[in-house]
């Protein structure tokens, strides 16, 4: 009689989060069945290569931060605080995935993901950041909050830069 695997999928993914978070990467497919003391068949059922699971996790956790983002941005007492808030979030689920996004064998196939992602990405907290603008009277254009999305987003990577310097931008701008 076949083994009755209780909501494998959830299995498989939650096995694969907690790869990418303590060890930054998923060794394979077959890997994350043994993990799951599941047959690399069923894995498969689900997932048609490592990147599509590795997708996957990464789109779940961007979606939570887009979704902690928001609160943040909708109770944001200024529009400084608001990008300062971003930029933290951004911040965190970089560090997260930093050894992957960094790794050598992150093929084209990653970096037109990871582009599809930013466009994305940017576009999401434009609107959060217009939004908030718009909730707290200031003349917080779409154009402008792009400009300071993408600005957020990048500086978010570089370990130069740091909330408050967000906050002090944000508050030159006059916003």
């Amino acid at each position: 009689m076949p083994k009755i695997i209780e909501d494998a999928h959830a299995l498989i993914f939650e096995t694969a989060r907690r790869a990418l978070k303590e060890e930054g990467k998923i060794i394979s497919l077959r890997g994350i069945a043994k993990q799951c003391g599941i047959s690399p068949g069923t894995v498969y059922n689900y997932y048609r290569d490592k990147s599509s699971l590795i997708e996957d996790v990464m789109a779940d956790d961007w979606n939570r931060c887009l979704e902690d983002m928001s609160g943040i941005c909708r109770n944001a007492g200024s529009f400084p605080e608001a990008a300062a808030a971003v930029f933290v979030r951004i911040r965190d689920i970089t560090n997260l995935y930093r050894q992957l996004i960094t790794a050598e064998d992150m093929t084209e196939t990653w970096f037109n993901v990871f582009s599809k992602r930013h466009y994305l990405l940017i576009g999401s907290i434009a609107h959060l950041l217009a939004e908030t603008g718009e909730r707290l009277g200031l003349p917080v254009t779409q154009k402008d909050a792009e400009i300071v999305s993408e600005m957020v987003v990048c500086c978010a990577q570089q370990p130069a830069y740091s909330e408050q310097d967000i906050t002090d931008f944000a508050m030159k701008m006059n916003f």
